[in-house]
Order: structure tokens, then C-alpha cells, then sequence
């Protein structure tokens, strides 16, 4: 291996995935260069990411198919895989990270590990993995968001990511083409992201534009609608029902480059959406977000990442819940949002606040404002109660399990236990939490080109791991001495 081998990060997901990888690489970049393989229509968001020496693409949908076909020998895939990449194929990689459980990920994670799976194939990447398909089936109880469950996963402390920033000629771009909204006395603009990736997760055009006229003449600021290029059917109807000036809006949907899209990002006081991408990327420039989250789009695991944003969630006791649950429900938490007086009066709470800690929720919501805090970003509610000790308390337990060293690891761990008004009360739960993430491990589907016997002996590390945790978990119910590792 060369002396000075890259570390090398797999994302194989969207432009929403990717800019949550951002912690993850912040903390890389600080010590070491860092590659990054990701799909070829995100590229231009790719580059637009600190901290990465070089980017390599691939054709993921085609490749999924290709490794999903039993008639190729595994060499043979990989000797295509390799071709394809040409010039900018792999280097041999310190350390691996595939961050996407797929075959492709896989594939890539033993082209850059020179065949040794050890660099890529550790009891961290098991849990991770496993945790993952835990929280599909159940995730009221995780605090641990997506971010940072990448880093911690992948023992790394956290570091503040440092923000996206547009290029000279994106920044340009974007103040001449919006310096004609400000005609108002703050010279306010804000943004309204109109689509989504998941056709689930997406609220209605004509609510979003009757939200908005709503909003009082007199302080209603500028307007740019944002999105991708399929979306423009999006952006008319949201014109076709406005009821208010449509010279203060800008539709800029599917009319921008990724770095464009981040100088307008940068120029906003405000950008409301849904949980998708773009929301994720304005958040990555600094500016203010508004996510709006319903069905199983949980927001502490993608949720705005980082100080002074603002999730809004129904106030529903199976949110967030299984895809499965809110079809047969027929997405009741997000018929909420068409409220849409109740949602023009919480804009018009945003524009004259003078900071978001002053704003809270109607009825039938609830409102959230996200922290950095030492070990990640958290959410607390505005204007109301505490999260409850039992979720807190299992996300230290989450957070001690992916710890290298348990017994020695700074901040919430083992040593916490007993902190707790009665940790004995929540021992079924715990067994029953652990019982199924063991579950999870065991059913992991087999990675590529790996020999089972190899994978078998991590994955009952892994195992091992989980049991210890449980052991000690048990221990310190009924003693407060901190265990002996």
C-alpha cells in the first residue's frame, strides 16, 4: 500500500445522502486525503463538497444490475468494474467506508481494498448496517442522526463541518438574478423547495401557494421557488394558484447548476421544504431551514443538521412510523399540512421573531429546533417539554456501542448508567432493543466476493459486542460501580 493512501468514502445514494456524508468527511479531511465515489448524476454536487481531493462516478443503476446477474462470474464484474472507472479508478485505500448497503458499494469497497477485506469489513460496518434495518422497522426511539451515526459509526469524533460555499460565478449568478425581489424595506427573501425525491414525502403545490398568499402584503418577503428539472410542472401550478403579487417570485426550478442553486441557497433568510434534498444542501450553506416532516420521514435521523434550524412534525403518536403503517392510514399526519392558515401563521411568526427560539407550535404540531451539541446535533422542542429519560437514555446506550473503546470513551457511555432515575425499569426494553438488533446482524444479507467463513467471524464480533453491551447494561441496573472491562 502506498505510504500515503487516501481514505477512500463510498455514497452511492442522492444528492440528500450525500451532503448528510459531510460530518463523515469533515473529520476525515482533517487528518488524512480523502476520495469519494458517488453516482455519476450527482457529480456536480460532489465537487461542490469541502474537504475532497478527488471524486470518482459510476453508473449505479446499470451496476446494480450487473452485480445482481448470477450468470457473470464475480471476477469478471469486477474486471469490468475496474475498466469502466478507467483513468480515475480506485487507488488502493488506507481505509474504506462503503456507506450504502448495496452490491455496488460492495464492489467498489474490494476494488480500492486491493481484495483485503479487512480495510472495509469491520464489526462497526456490521452494526451500522444492522442498526440501519432496526430502524425501518421501528424508530420513535432513535436520537441519532443519520450524520452522525456514519461518523460514530466509523469512530470518529466529532468535528463542526465547515459550510458549502458557491464559486465566485455561482455567488453572481445568484445576486443578480435575485436583487430584483428586494423591494422591501428588510430586503428579505426566502425560498420554497416544492419537490422531493419520494412521491410520499411531497405536500401539494397549491398548498404551499395558498400558504404563502396568506401572508400579509406588508411583510411578506421575496419569493424563489427551487427544484429539480422534472419539477416544473410544480413551480406553475404553485403560479397558476398564487393569490398574491407574482412580481416578488422568482421561479428558478430546474433553471439552475448545483452551483448556482448554492449562491441563491446562500442569499436566503429562509428555505422551506419538505425532507429532500435541496434542504439539506441550504442547510449545508448556513442558511435557515424549515423542514416540514410527516410519515416515516423521521427528522432526528434527517433532519436539519446543525444550530438554530427548525423541524415541524405532526403531533401524532405513530410519528414517525413504518412506510407500510402510513399508506394503510392514508397519510393522515401529512393531511395536517393543508392546514394552510395554521401554516401562513407560523411563516408570519418566523418573519417578525426576532430569533426562532420564540416560536412555537399550533395545535395538532409540534415544533423542533436543532442544537450541535458534543456528541452531534439534537432537536428540542420549542416553547415545550423535555425529551423523555427513556429515549435519551437508550441513545447513550446506541452511542456506547459503537464506541472502539467503551469503558474509556468520552461522553455519554456505560459510566452514565446510573444517572438514570431507574434504569432497572427499562431492562425488558433494553433486552427486547438488543434482542432484535441481533436479529438484524445475523439476517444481513452476504456481501460479494467475500468469503462466508470471513464474514460469519466479524459478524459474531459484532454479536459479541451487542451481548457485552446487554451484560454490562444488566450489571448496571443492579449495581452503581461501573464495570471492568
Amino acid at each position: 500500500m502506498p505510504r500515503n493512501a487516501p481514505h477512500l468514502i463510498i455514497q452511492m445514494a442522492r444528492m440528500g445522502d450525500l451532503i448528510q456524508t459531510l460530518p463523515l468527511i469533515r473529520v476525515i479531511s482533517a487528518q488524512k486525503t480523502v476520495h469519494l465515489v458517488c453516482d455519476y448524476q450527482v457529480q456536480e454536487w460532489a465537487e461542490l463538497l469541502p474537504g475532497i481531493e478527488t471524486i470518482h462516478t459510476v453508473n449505479t443503476q446499470v451496476w446494480r444490475q450487473r452485480s445482481r446477474d448470477e450468470s457473470i462470474e464475480f471476477a469478471r464484474v469486477i474486471e469490468s468494474l475496474e475498466s469502466e472507472l478507467g483513468d480515475t479508478r480506485l487507488p488502493s485505500a488506507e481505509k474504506v467506508y462503503p456507506l450504502n448497503e448495496h452490491p455496488v458499494c460492495d464492489l467498489l469497497a474490494q476494488l480500492a481494498g486491493s481484495g483485503d477485506a479487512g480495510r472495509y469489513l469491520t464489526v462497526s460496518l456490521i452494526l451500522l448496517r444492522s442498526y440501519l434495518h432496526l430502524l425501518v422497522q421501528n424508530r420513535s426511539w432513535n436520537r441519532v442522526h443519520l450524520g452522525d451515526l456514519w461518523r460514530m459509526a466509523l469512530g470518529r469524533q466529532l468535528i463542526s463541518p465547515a459550510p458549502v460555499k458557491s464559486s465566485a460565478r455561482g455567488m453572481q449568478f445568484a445576486k443578480e438574478i435575485i436583487n430584483p425581489l428586494i423591494d422591501n424595506e428588510n430586503g428579505h427573501i426566502w425560498a420554497i423547495v416544492l419537490g422531493s425525491g419520494g412521491k410520499y414525502r411531497r405536500m401539494e403545490s397549491e398548498i404551499f401557494s395558498q400558504v404563502w398568499s396568506r401572508i400579509p402584503e406588508s411583510i411578506r418577503p421575496g419569493l424563489v421557488l427551487i427544484g429539480g428539472k422534472g419539477e416544473q410542472d410544480l413551480a406553475e401550478r404553485f403560479l397558476a394558484t398564487l393569490e398574491c403579487r407574482k412580481n416578488r417570485v422568482l421561479n428558478l426550478v430546474g433553471r439552475c447548476s448545483p452551483d448556482e442553486l448554492i449562491g441563491v441557497l446562500e442569499q436566503m433568510q429562509w428555505v422551506i421544504g419538505v425532507d429532500t434534498g435541496p434542504l439539506h444542501w441550504a442547510v449545508a450553506t448556513g442558511t435557515k431551514v424549515l423542514g416540514l416532516y410527516f410519515g416515516d420521514a423521521g427528522f432526528r435521523e434527517t433532519g436539519p443538521y446543525g444550530d438554530d434550524h427548525l423541524a415541524l412534525i405532526p403531533d401524532c403518536p405513530d410519528y414517525p412510523c413504518h412506510p407500510e403503517h402510513a399508506v394503510r392510514c392514508g397519510y393522515q399526519c401529512r393531511q395536517r399540512f393543508s392546514d394552510v392558515n395554521t401554516l401562513s401563521q407560523i411563516l408570519q411568526s418566523l418573519i417578525v421573531a426576532d430569533d426562532s427560539t420564540s416560536v412555537g407550535a399550533p395545535a395538532g404540531f409540534r415544533l423542533y429546533r436543532s442544537l450541535m451539541a458534543e456528541e452531534g446535533v439534537k432537536y428540542v422542542e420549542c416553547q415545550g417539554g423535555n425529551d423523555s429519560e427513556f429515549a435519551i437514555f437508550i441513545n447513550s446506550l446506541v452511542r456506547a456501542v459503537f464506541a472502539d473503546d467503551r469503558c474509556r470513551v468520552a461522553g455519554p457511555g456505560f459510566h452514565d448508567f446510573e444517572q438514570y432515575s431507574a434504569p432497572h425499569a427499562h431492562l425488558e426494553t433494553v433486552e427486547s432493543l438488543m434482542t432484535r438488533w441481533i436479529d438484524e446482524v445475523r439476517q444481513l444479507p452476504w456481501m460479494m466476493g467475500i468469503p462466508q467463513k470471513q464474514q460469519e467471524t466479524v459478524r459474531e464480533m459484532a454479536i459479541a459486542r451487542l451481548s457485552e453491551t446487554l451484560c454490562e447494561f444488566s450489571f448496571s441496573t443492579m449495581t452503581t460501580t461501573a464495570p471492568v472491562c
